[in-house]
């Protein structure tokens, strides 16, 4: 299976604001309180990392850029043969696009 990059991440975290100092302070994200968690974005898209309030701290999910339309046909045929369950998000679940820039 071709991996390009991570394209997003979700973690649980039993506190935000830890989150949100190191996401500014450190990395130099812009951050935004969303309705499901604290969003962090470091690039054209809306966010990269959602950190989502959880009673404990984890990997939530993680999101894989598979390139294009047909290597992520591959890629859901490879995975289901391997028995895993393959499921693509509904619309709502893939949250806003950002703003072109054209």
């Amino acid at each position: 299976m071709h991996l390009e990059c991570l394209g997003y991440a979700g973690v649980w975290a039993t506190e935000l604001a830890p989150w949100k100092e190191f996401a500014t302070a450190v990395l130099g994200l812009q951050t935004q309180e969303t309705a499901t968690g604290l969003a962090l974005r470091m690039d054209e898209r809306v966010h990269r990392i959602l950190i989502h309030p959880h009673a404990t701290n984890g990997v939530a999910y993680l999101g894989w850029d598979v390139g294009d339309a047909g290597r992520l046909a591959a890629a859901e045929s490879e995975l289901t043969f391997r028995g895993l369950s393959v499921r693509r998000a509904t619309p709502s679940e893939l949250g806003p696009k950002a703003p072109s820039s054209n």
